[in-house]
């Protein structure tokens, strides 16, 4: 599910913004009824592919939130997002998800008390993600 990126669609005749996700994705062309997502980098991004990275952003932030289910999860479904998508998509992905996790690493070591498990889904993520793993 799409929450904080800004997503834009365009038609010829009533332009609008509306909410995005969380993850690379930034705008969205509505052109004679038919919608075309594209990356950043004008990619087009097929339906199939944009709802396997909408599934992958939930369930990153659902760990990095201190979901543990979601935690036990992302490893798989980032290798299958690794095997199935654009490079490019990957690698946007990986620069958002790495900066969201340092950002959570960071805030879990203000107050480990309160943040601890955040603090370790953060480690474990920072690992998955890094050049290393992929």
């Amino acid at each position: 599910m799409l929450s904080s990126t800004e997503l834009t669609t365009e038609r010829i005749d009533n332009p609008m913004t509306i909410s995005g996700g969380q993850g690379m994705v930034h705008c969205a062309v509505e052109s004679f009824g038919s919608h075309r997502v594209v990356s950043p980098l004008g990619q087009s991004i097929p339906a199939d592919d944009l709802e396997q990275l909408e599934q992958l952003d939930d369930t990153v932030f659902a760990a990095l939130d201190g979901d543990a289910e979601a935690l036990d999860s992302v490893a798989r479904r980032w290798r299958a997002a690794v095997r199935s998508l654009d490079k490019e998509l990957i690698k946007q992905s990986r620069e958002q998800y790495l900066r969201k996790a340092k950002s959570v690493w960071r805030r879990s070591t203000s107050k480990p008390a309160l943040r601890l498990s955040n603090g370790f889904a953060a480690l474990e993520l920072l690992e998955l993600f890094s050049d290393k793993a992929a």
